[in-house]
């Protein structure tokens, strides 16, 4: 089953959503694991939906973990706080009486 693992490692390492991941690829018969972390939950779901289109592939447990990079996550929560207070723009909502 060696071949089965070729032809998905090499489809994970050359898919743009999954190549550059943390994935590791275990076959035993026409079962597949995988293991390892991915940024997105698509990543994860994309790496699934790649293993099941292997036509020896009868099953595929997904036990990969989404865990998004300190770095980049601490970017965007500072990106989006210093958009929030660099912008000048008021809600105002009409005031209704009852």
């Amino acid at each position: 089953m060696k071949r089965i693992k070729r032809r998905i490692e090499y489809l994970l390492e050359n898919n743009w959503s999954t190549n550059n991941q943390n994935i590791q690829v275990n076959v035993l018969g026409h079962n597949v694991n995988l293991q390892g972390t991915v940024d997105s939950s698509y990543q994860k779901e994309e790496a699934t939906r790649l293993v099941w289109n292997e036509p020896d592939v009868w099953s595929v447990n997904n036990e990969l973990v989404v865990e998004l990079p300190n770095k980049r996550s601490s970017n965007v929560l500072s990106q989006t706080f210093d958009h929030f207070n660099q912008s000048s723009f008021l809600l105002r909502l009409p005031l209704v009486k009852t």
